[in-house]
């Protein structure tokens, strides 16, 4: 859906002018590979997975040490893993091919400016930290506990886990680079936004209010 908030289209200069049949200004076609795309979901799968294992973990760490390392290795587990690598894997799987306008075919290069890429993977680790922080924070005789403090905590861990998610994938967005420029859509960016807060709210009220087991944990990744 966030890949669908935006449209490319051809820039004015191409790479080889003369062989170059674009029409400067025309919507590129986008085509998506599904194995990519089925891999990327199968990474954001897993990370979400091992972040929801290692966010139970919490509850009974005393240590202050290892709760820092936990809450650090859960943040990446899904800000790295399920929305940084599943977002360039599944990018990944797109191919800039055939012009609204002119019918030409010549495939566009897809580049990524690196400063972009690493600081998105940066700000998706430590928003997803914080957020999972804010569920696991409490002291540790009251972090089993169901009461409305917990309600509270999931509510703003998911809007910030979901506010990681937009600002990771449209820094990446950002840092797409070609001959093309690239035309955002408001309402399907709101559209993406608004899943992402579902999403996340939907996995950490599962994972904090039904009972432990693999299968809770697994219907959480999903």
């Amino acid at each position: 859906l966030k890949e669908g908030s935006m449209t490319m289209a051809v820039d004015a200069f191409c790479i080889e002018p003369i062989k170059c049949g674009y029409i400067a200004g025309e919507e590129i076609v986008q085509i998506w590979g599904p194995g990519k795309m089925l891999l990327s979901l199968g990474i954001a799968f897993c990370g979400a997975f091992v972040s929801l294992t290692t966010t139970q973990l919490l509850k009974y760490v005393n240590n202050r040490y290892w709760y820092f390392v936990l809450v650090c290795g859960a943040g990446l587990a899904v800000g790295f893993n399920t929305v940084w690598c599943m977002h360039f894997v599944g990018m990944g799987a797109i191919q800039l091919q055939g012009g609204m306008l002119s019918g030409d075919h010549p495939e566009i290069r897809v580049t990524y400016e690196l400063s972009f890429t690493i600081l998105s993977g940066l700000a998706a680790w430590v928003i997803a930290s914080l957020g999972l922080h804010i569920v696991a924070g409490r002291s540790v005789e009251n972090r089993q506990k169901i009461d409305k403090e917990l309600c509270i905590r999931l509510g703003c861990a998911a809007l910030l886990i979901a506010t990681g998610v937009c600002i990771m994938h449209y820094m990446g967005m950002i840092s797409c680079t070609g001959h093309f420029h690239m035309h955002w859509r408001p309402g399907v960016i709101f559209a993406s936004a608004v899943i992402a807060l579902v999403a996340s709210g939907a996995g950490l009220v599962i994972l904090m209010l039904l009972p432990d087991t693999i299968v809770t944990r697994v219907v959480a990744a999903v």
